[in-house]
């Protein structure tokens, strides 16, 4: 019956009206830009091996695959290094990002540089596996139950 339609009863609203599981949980590089975390709250920085040096910049062995192409209008980038904070991730391929120094020092190859993303929601939804860390240890690893379920 075309032109009639039902209408929906909208059940009673609670006062949340809107659940980002990822982004609470874990914080992001826009939540800290937006103020709602502090630099010690970013829960899930991404792991990355630093594979070449190239014209004065540096390749990480993480790309749109891992990172996202994820860049909110407020950020440069497409995620921060916090021990090289003068770097901007410039550009991302499938499997790689290419780092801009800024000015600051090259991590050697086969560095490990951690990585905060943009949008933590992505990322994690990318990952089968997240690998749980304390002081610099190794504690547990936990299968993300929701990996790749974004579509």
């Amino acid at each position: 019956m075309l032109g009639r339609h039902r209408q929906r009863s909208n059940p009673p609203r609670d006062p949340v009206n809107e659940i980002r599981p990822g982004t609470y949980v874990y914080n992001d590089r826009l939540q800290l830009q937006l103020g709602s975390c502090e630099p010690t709250d970013l829960a899930l920085p991404v792991a990355t091996t630093v594979v070449s040096h190239s014209g004065g910049r540096f390749v990480l062995d993480a790309g749109a695959k891992t990172l996202t192409k994820d860049v909110p209008a407020v950020l440069t980038g497409f995620g921060a290094l916090p021990h090289y904070p003068q770097a901007a991730i410039e550009r991302v391929y499938d499997h790689h990002a290419i780092v801009n120094p800024g000015g600051g020092g090259r991590p050697a190859i086969g560095e490990i540089v951690a990585v905060v993303p943009n949008h933590v929601c992505p990322v994690v939804d990318l990952a089968a596996t997240t690998v749980i860390v304390k002081d610099g240890e190794i504690v547990d690893r936990w299968r993300v139950d929701a990996h790749n379920r974004s579509g």
